[in-house]
């Protein structure tokens, strides 16, 4: 769109935390509607991330500017003469062929005539509106997809909700958001609701440990909107954990990985799950909590059985003559059990911006592949963690970290020591570090055995002089 720049400089501040960018380009367009050409914006995300919220907001600016504000193109030709119009569509996603059809013209039929048009969609629908967006994208529309809050910007909305900003526990809830505003909102408004939020030593704490039930209800709506099977998929992965592998749900669920590709497809649509590089996570893990808290206790039980009985099955033998291959030519399953997730965990930390989080994962799988002997996945789990500033020799051996004693625990089995010392029970802590009860089982089992000790106490007693 002529005028109209896509890198903003300087943006103005706002009310609509984190969307700056977004509201500095809509003033543009307003500005250039008010001189005569006008233009048009597109705007897309996935369901929930805040296109309303900026449409709400672009609104208001709008009216205090003197536009004439319409929801319905059909209606601008009558106001073009008495002020300038902004044209606001939400949902078009749902918009019938009639709209979709009248749209494709009229932004190139009222160009110069003090209309701007500000449309928005949800990427999660295929629809007839992707056509008339790429259509107007390429008459010189402006597009712009909106992405996940960062950090700063969700906790500025804690504040503001509560008047005083978060402590970490409840930050760090909020954070299994993963930045989507309207997870965020029925998070805190069923905190609201519920009285899950006091005020201690001028921070805004958490006083419940289950989700809100409005956060349920919102993982109710979002499995309506999906097949059954999707949601059988979405349910038992749910339970899994924040990453899940493919193999492993089909094994639980008796079928193959070629008959779950159309449903899997399905879920990366609605934007509950996404595709890692070997496995798949669910977009905002507390929506995956959510949806784990909705599958019967007595069913989820047997799941979580079902899977760590998964887990421990031993390896398919394997043939003599592939007993010379690497290590990484083998089965999954001739890994170590946890290698694969600690890795995978490091990249959904990576792309959630907690690079601390991710490089604790990374090195554990580092360790656990040169245990393997996994040269090639060795190497890549390096590069992930050069890229966060971590350089690892390639020629350190496992024999150059101790094996017992609390330096040849590995960062994560640190992690939740520290955890279990500050009182935390296992599901407590899956429940901060993301992960599942089975896998902090794990992990206090390793360090119990390379601690050479057998309770909680003696752990704690460790962590507490490891502190000093």
């Amino acid at each position: 769109m002529p005028g109209i720049s896509r890198t903003m400089q300087a943006p103005a501040s706002s009310s609509v935390h984190g969307r700056s960018t977004e509201q500095e380009l809509v003033c543009e367009l307003l500005e250039l509607a008010r001189r005569g050409p006008g233009g048009v914006v597109l705007v897309d995300g996935e369901p929930g991330i805040g296109k309303s919220a900026v449409l709400r907001q672009s609104v208001e600016v709008a009216a205090g500017q003197g536009f004439a504000v319409l929801t319905r193109g059909a209606e601008v030709g009558a106001r073009i003469a008495t002020a300038p119009v902004l044209v606001c569509i939400d949902d078009l996603h749902l918009a019938g062929a009639a709209t979709l059809a009248s749209l494709r013209t009229l932004p190139g039929d009222l160009a110069g005539r003090h209309v701007a048009w500000l449309l928005a969609r949800s990427t999660a629908v295929l629809h007839g509106a992707d056509q008339l967006f790429d259509l107007l994208e390429k008459a010189g529309g402006v597009r712009i997809t909106l992405d996940p809050l960062p950090p700063d910007a969700v906790r500025a909305i804690i504040a503001d909700r509560f008047g005083v900003p978060p402590n970490d526990a409840l930050a760090e809830l909020a954070a299994g958001a993963a930045g989507n505003p309207a997870l965020v909102t029925e998070l805190l408004d069923g905190l609201s609701d519920e009285q899950g939020v006091e005020v201690v030593d001028g921070h805004a704490s958490l006083s419940l440990s289950a989700l809100p039930q409005r956060v349920q209800r919102l993982a109710r709506r979002r499995l309506a909107d999906l097949t059954k099977q999707a949601r059988q998929v979405l349910m038992t992965a749910a339970v899994i954990g924040p990453i899940f592998r493919l193999e492993d749900v089909c094994t639980m669920v008796g079928t193959t990985p070629a008959a779950l590709l159309p449903v899997l497809e399905e879920t990366l649509d609605a934007a509950v799950t996404t595709a890692l590089d070997d496995a798949f996570a669910f977009r905002q893990p507390l929506l995956r909590r959510a949806i784990c808290d909705l599958v019967p206790r007595p069913a989820r039980a047997a799941l979580r059985h079902q899977y760590e009985a998964l887990l421990e099955a031993p390896a398919p033998s394997v043939p003599s003559p592939v007993q010379s291959l690497p290590v990484q030519s083998l089965p999954v399953q001739a890994l170590p059990v946890q290698v694969l997730p600690a890795e995978d965990l490091g990249v959904l930390y990576v792309e959630r911006g907690e690079p601390d989080q991710a490089i604790l994962h990374f090195e554990e799988a580092l360790q656990g592949y040169r245990e393997a002997g996994a040269d090639r996945d060795e190497a890549r789990v390096r590069s992930r963690l050069r890229a966060l500033g971590v350089r690892s020799r390639h020629w350190q051996t496992v024999q150059a970290k101790p094996i017992t004693g609390w330096d040849s625990l590995t960062g994560t089995e640190q992690t939740v020591a520290g955890l279990v010392a500050q009182g935390l029970n296992n599901k407590q802590a899956a429940a901060r570090l993301y992960i599942s009860q089975h896998t902090v089982a794990h992990h206090l089992r390793r360090a119990f055995c390379k601690l050479g000790i057998t309770s909680r106490v003696e752990l704690t007693r460790i962590v507490i002089e490891q502190s000093a």
